[in-house]
């Protein structure tokens, strides 16, 4: 928790605010200050009365004497007159706009950043009748996702700890809609498109999984447009407004059942990893595509039946055999012999060109019904440069050519990968 600190050094600038106030000022501090001299620096400083005094790092963290020798040059602090660390914190720094959502973990404020004016999103994470291991891993993740640098995950600001049970984390702000909106507004997408969403969502776990982190909660509304008229997406909730919904199955929500991989509901695997982000994954690619969930049902009870023997059915979309091949690797049953992400990244679907998915469809695998593009298509989706190379290398299929039918259906797992 005190990762920021340094070494001791003579002489230090701490920038301080009393907390409920606009009241800011810079003290100088030697190796060896205590709280009692601090605390009067601050009332010459300030001109008032600290009778009873407490000092809070930026994340919440309260300081001690033995603590003070560890704080970098220009830290920023809060003192209180006794009080808490509590949610002034946020009213301190942040000019609250709007609410933008309201759920089971707590709910979102829109805040403007009272120096920089940079719009952020804050949550509140309700942790009543969490245990302490639980709060634990949401600070630690906040921390570690403060580190995190990568254009498709989502920027963390600060995590606070508040009195009443509560935990606020500031995050950057995303206002382009999650991708759950965008499939309902949309419909199905095209492989292409929902490829390009895909790798987004594969490089950015891939980050993460290097870095030993699991997100856990990996679902279309938890990956966000940057904004309105970008592609970039990025991927929120790390898991840590998770610690505020009942791991209870009767009362977790349909959504988010659906995302959950078989060992998870069934208890069979106990050690929490990549395996249940490449599962929820599957699901979100199955859904761009064909626009429904690969397990679903009208109870809790007939979804998790689904999923625990991996029970689901390609509608009769054209879709790549690739793309029918990476799926199926990704729903095995066993963890174990789930398809990795890195072997994800490095499938035939992740790498074919427009004109392999079309035209160059192996015949090792099986086919659906698929349709030949246009000429006219094709120059609308590939340009010009793109039609003149699909002229030169496209042979028409003859008359005879087979055509396997669509409507495949794969019920549990594929016996000739076991």
């Amino acid at each position: 928790m005190f990762h920021e600190y340094n070494e001791i050094s003579n002489t230090k600038t701490l920038n301080i605010t009393l907390l409920g106030s606009d009241r800011k000022f810079q003290v100088s501090i030697y190796g060896d200050t205590s709280l009692k001299e601090l605390r009067q620096l601050c009332e010459q400083k300030h001109q008032i009365s600290l009778r009873h005094f407490r000092v809070f790092t930026q994340d919440g963290v309260e300081l001690f004497n033995e603590d003070l020798i560890y704080l970098k040059d220009n830290s920023k602090l809060y003192i209180t007159r006794g009080e808490d660390f509590d949610a002034n914190i946020i009213h301190q720094e942040y000019e609250i706009l709007e609410q933008l959502g309201k759920g089971g973990f707590g709910k979102v404020l829109l805040g403007r950043h009272k120096e920089t004016l940079n719009l952020v999103a804050i949550k509140y994470v309700n942790t009543r009748n969490r245990d302490a291991n639980d709060i634990e891993l949401v600070f630690r993740e906040a921390y570690l996702l403060k580190s995190l640098n990568h254009k498709n995950i989502v920027k963390f600001y600060n995590c606070y700890p508040l009195s009443n049970m509560q935990v606020i984390v500031v995050m950057e702000y995303l206002e382009g809609g999650d991708l759950q909106k965008y499939t309902q507004a949309k419909g199905q997408l095209c492989e292409e498109e929902a490829r390009m969403y895909f790798r987004q969502i594969c490089d950015a776990m891939m980050y993460c999984h290097n870095r030993k982190l699991i997100h856990r909660d990996l679902k279309l509304e938890n990956i966000m447009f940057a904004n309105k008229n970008d592609t970039l997406i990025k991927i929120v909730d790390f898991g840590i407004a998770g610690v505020a919904v009942n791991s209870n199955m009767d009362k977790l929500n349909i959504g988010t059942i659906r995302y959950m991989a078989p060992e998870t509901l069934q208890g069979t695997n106990q050690k929490i990893g990549p395996h249940i982000d490449v599962w929820a994954m599957g699901v979100i690619l199955f859904h761009l595509i064909f626009g429904k969930y690969p397990f679903d049902g009208d109870t809790n009870f007939d979804i998790i039946q689904n999923i625990t023997s991996s029970s689901y059915t390609f509608s009769k979309k054209n879709v790549s055999p690739y793309l029918i091949d990476l799926l199926s690797r990704i729903f095995f049953i066993d963890p174990q012999k789930r398809i990795k992400l890195y072997d994800i990244l490095n499938h035939e679907w992740m790498k074919i060109s427009f004109e392999q998915e079309y035209f160059e469809m192996p015949q090792t695998v099986p086919r659906t019904q698929f349709r030949l593009p246009s000429i006219e298509n094709a120059k609308q989706y590939n340009g010009v440069q793109k039609q003149k190379k699909l002229n030169r290398s496209f042979t028409p299929l003859k008359k005879t050519s087979p055509r396997r039918r669509n409507s495949f259906i794969i019920k549990g797992v594929l016996k000739r990968y076991q």
